[in-house]
């Protein structure tokens, strides 16, 4: 069966992204191995230079990519993305999940 996870950096604590997540499981896991995993955010100080960003951005990396095993697909979810329809998206899960 197919695995999603889903890995966040930092708790989910708005409830509008913890309703939108709960509904995506109740609906991916008839069809898949769903998972999430929230990630430690790296603490920053009052106000960091931009050292100590590039830091903290690579130490939340280095997390990310440990999670994330051999040969897997990835997709990452950020606004500089390009978007996908919910179309889009099942076509190449189903994609994914015949290519094994």
């Amino acid at each position: 069966m197919l695995g999603v996870e889903l890995i966040c950096v930092g708790k989910m604590r708005e409830k509008h992204y913890i309703d939108a997540l709960r509904e995506y499981e109740k609906r991916l896991t008839t069809m898949c191995c769903f998972k999430i995993e929230e990630l430690p955010e790296q603490r920053l100080p009052e106000n960091p230079n931009p050292k100590e960003i590039a830091a903290a951005l690579d130490r939340e990396a280095e997390l990310i990519l440990k999670k994330i095993p051999a040969g897997a697909w990835v997709c990452a979810l950020c606004i500089e993305g390009g978007m996908l329809s919910s179309e889009q998206l099942a076509e190449k899960l189903q994609s994914l999940a015949v290519s094994g």
